[in-house]
């Protein structure tokens, strides 16, 4: 088997030769996300050269909202916005490119529509996938 590993790749790598691969094929990646400081670039190396590239962004992810029992909707919502305008400011303090919002309730996804959250399965026609290592690794 061939012998593979994978070192974070230099910053003339990512100029000369991820970006030029990156346009060579139909890939969704943004480029504007190798700018972010948290942001880093993982490359896999054989003994024939270098074989592709993982850029790794580290977003924030809002998980859920947990309300006191019997509030109002109204107070919901101010709440909601409250938490999220910090929680946005926080991934500019962290340089995080983006936030992501889960969303299972009508109302809630209607608050990410209208707060600026697009839809990501119907905006860019992504299905999300989660590895949850704390399931995985559960004894």
């Amino acid at each position: 088997m061939e012998r593979v590993i994978v070192t974070e790749a230099t910053p003339d790598e990512i100029e000369r030769e991820l970006l030029p691969w990156a346009k060579l094929e139909e890939n969704l990646l943004d480029e504007a996300m190798l700018q972010q400081a948290s942001a880093f670039v993982l490359c896999a190396r054989a003994e024939t050269g270098r074989l592709a590239y993982l850029p790794v962004q580290q977003p924030l992810m809002l998980e859920s909202h947990v309300f006191a029992p019997g509030l109002d909707d109204r107070r919901k919502s101010l709440a909601m916005a409250r938490l999220t305008e910090r929680a946005v400011a926080e991934a500019w303090r962290r340089d995080a490119g983006e936030v992501f919002f889960l969303s299972q309730r009508p109302e809630t996804a209607r608050f990410a529509a209208r707060h600026g959250f697009s839809n990501v399965r119907e905006g860019f026609g992504l299905e999300t996938y989660l590895l949850s290592l704390r399931e995985m690794f559960a004894a």
